[in-house]
């Protein structure tokens, strides 16, 4: 279920409702906004439905006051399409990831930090 709309207000509403629907030992999937991205704005202003930005502390947070066990939490992985890259494609992709490292240790963040959104797995 994609839910791009859910305020804050409805948050845990929601992942109570999740929590109770799960039997014991079931797992909870969630992509949300990943607001640990220094860039994040870029995503989450580009949609007017999305109202509540996510950073990995405060998905769990969230997961956890509702009765989740976080079992992973972390930021989505974007497969690269180096098959499909000419050199010219392969250099720029090596430079931006290069200046994502630098950038990520000049702000105290891991480079995986600079996607769209976080990933989590949660078990009831």
């Amino acid at each position: 279920m994609e839910t791009d709309d859910v305020n804050k207000d409805k948050v845990i509403d929601l992942l109570q409702l999740a929590h109770s629907a799960l039997r014991n030992g079931g797992f909870l999937i969630l992509r949300v906004i990943n607001a640990d991205n220094p860039m994040f704005g870029r995503f989450f202003y580009h949609d007017f439905t999305h109202e509540t930005p996510f950073t990995s502390d405060s998905l769990w947070q969230c997961l956890s006051v509702t009765g989740f066990e976080s079992i992973k939490l972390g930021y989505e992985i974007i497969p690269s399409r180096s098959d499909k890259l000419n050199l010219i494609a392969c250099l720029k992709q090596i430079i931006r990831q290069s200046g994502l490292w630098i950038l990520g240790k000049f702000l105290g963040i891991p480079p995986q930090a600079f996607t769209e959104d976080l990933i989590a797995v949660a078990k009831r």
